[in-house]
């Protein structure tokens, strides 16, 4: 038997055909893998594909059908939930899985889960969410024992700070609502959020808010919080702008610090492309030039966990029409393109591979061992971007055309790789990605390793999900690299380090 047979047979899983969104021939996901994939790759918001409320009744529906395995399949929609929340910084899927997860597991399936919403409840927003979500599903449903009093359980260890800071709440709850719904544990602070002493703190927005217009205060405003540490990571990325127009040298340089410090850059848990949004800012706003220096610094630091692999490695990139919507649903966000392109710009600068990009056709691109990752993103995604563009490129990408042809990657390859990364949508329709990837074994008589990085999560697969090198992986967070490095140890790396929490 050929390389190309085995390959396909060697997992024992009896691979499911069908038809993906764009009307190619597809493979089915498991049930497990389809949900996985679902809830990375999402901030409930729609795509080209779906729609906010099309990706939540899915999700619904495989989170039903998982629950209803039994206690395996309940633990691991916990599992998954935690994983989401606390490995990926998913917030609002997350809140989603914990309100069905309050119905649908039970508890003596799952003893741990009034611990489990105590540990899914990172901030108290958190809390608030679930409940809003819960009461929203399942209308006029009493709420579950192990909901609440897990979320009591994290009520009475919140801050004054905290509640103060969270008191007002979003939406049709408030953190005084939970507390009412929930009951925990009476103590100084919630007294004072209950009976309406709780202060309000001294948050940059309030700060910010009370100087109005006045440049000066501004300017002391920053640099008030910026010295006094009251300036979280996340306001400090989102605020370069601000900052670096409203403040003095010295608090802009002193905000930089922070930003490429990478204890810092660890312990903010920022997703990699935020640092890309960031940097798109500081270009369009023609910001100094330190401000952009500090921002590659900081993605370094982030994605330094990218594992550096033996062998030879082939990097593809999908610059498909379906990869330009954004990913949170607004016009100016980032889009799955970009997302895909800086993963696979890090995957081949770490690992020193071959880098291409795919619509109806492949093209290669080299990737310079000493441009920054930045630097590289700007060359390669740039003539696609509606900010200022290097070089004089063009905004058209028909060079490779708007297509989704997997195929053409293993068309157009011209050595054997041990591994072949591609971050896709996975919707692939132009061409036999099952022939082609036959021919190109025995032709090169290569035994490739197969990563299908899924960055949108419909379901679907291009290869057969029988193929026991296939490996197949979701999200858009630098997390995705610490299951690239395990996969080839010889687990289902995505659904082992969830199976792995601790509940």
């Amino acid at each position: 038997m050929n390389f190309a047979a085995t390959q396909e047979s060697a997992s024992g899983k009896k691979p499911v055909k069908t038809t993906n969104l764009a009307g190619g021939s597809a493979f089915k996901q498991d049930t497990k893998t389809e949900l996985v994939s679902a809830v990375l790759t999402t901030f409930l918001a729609g795509s080209y594909y779906d729609t906010a409320d099309t990706r939540m009744k899915r999700i619904s529906e495989l989170a039903d059908t998982v629950a209803g395995t039994g206690a395996d399949g309940q633990r691991f929609l916990c599992k998954l939930a935690l994983y989401t929340r606390n490995r990926f910084h998913l917030r609002s899927v997350t809140h989603l899985l914990g309100a069905h997860i309050a119905l649908l597991v039970d508890s003596h399936n799952v003893p741990e889960k009034r611990a489990f919403f105590k540990a899914l409840a990172e901030r108290p927003d958190d809390i608030v969410q679930t409940l809003s979500a819960y009461k929203s599903l399942y209308k006029g449903q009493p709420i579950p024992s192990a909901l609440k009093r897990g979320f009591a359980d994290k009520l009475t260890e919140l801050s004054a700070y905290q509640l103060g800071k969270y008191k007002g709440g979003k939406g049709n709850l408030s953190l005084i609502d939970a507390v009412n719904i929930c009951h925990p544990k009476g103590n100084e602070q919630l007294s004072a959020l209950m009976n309406g002493t709780l202060e309000s703190p001294e948050t940059w927005e309030v700060l910010l808010s009370a100087a109005g217009s006045d440049p000066e205060k501004k300017s002391q405003v920053w640099a008030d919080l910026v010295n006094e540490d009251k300036l979280g990571y996340m306001a400090a990325l989102r605020n370069l702008r601000n900052i670096s127009k409203q403040s003095d040298e010295a608090t802009l340089d002193k905000v930089l610090n922070v930003i490429a410090d990478p204890e810092r850059v660890a312990k903010s848990k920022q997703l990699p492309f935020r640092f890309w949004s960031a940097y798109k800012v500081a270009q369009n706003e023609g910001l100094p030039r330190k401000v952009i220096t500090a921002l590659d610094t900081a993605l370094d630091h982030a994605v330094a966990n990218c594992p550096v692999l033996p062998g030879k490695t082939l990097v593809a990139v999908d610059f498909s029409g379906s990869m330009s919507a954004s990913v949170n649903g607004r016009k100016d966000g980032t889009t799955c393109r970009e997302i895909a392109t800086l993963l696979g710009v890090i995957c081949g600068r770490r690992m020193e591979a071959d880098f291409c990009y795919f619509g109806d056709d492949t093209k290669f691109h080299g990737i310079h061992p000493t441009n920054s990752v930045m630097g590289q993103m700007e060359i390669i995604s740039g003539f696609n971007q509606n900010y200022r563009r290097p070089h004089g490129q063009s905004a058209d990408n028909t060079h490779v055309g708007h297509g989704t042809s997997i195929a053409s990657i293993l068309n157009r390859a011209d050595k054997a790789y041990d591994r072949i990364l591609i971050f896709s949508d996975m919707q692939a329709w132009s061409g036999s990605v099952a022939g082609s990837l036959s021919n190109y074994i025995r032709h090169f008589d290569a035994k490739p390793y197969i990563y299908s990085v899924d960055l949108r999560g419909h379901g679907t697969s291009p290869f057969n999900t029988g193929n026991s090198k296939l490996f197949q992986l979701a999200g858009f967070s630098d997390k995705i690299f610490d299951l690239i490095g395990a996969s080839e140890q010889g687990t289902d790396a995505m659904l082992t380090a969830i199976e792995d929490v601790q509940l």
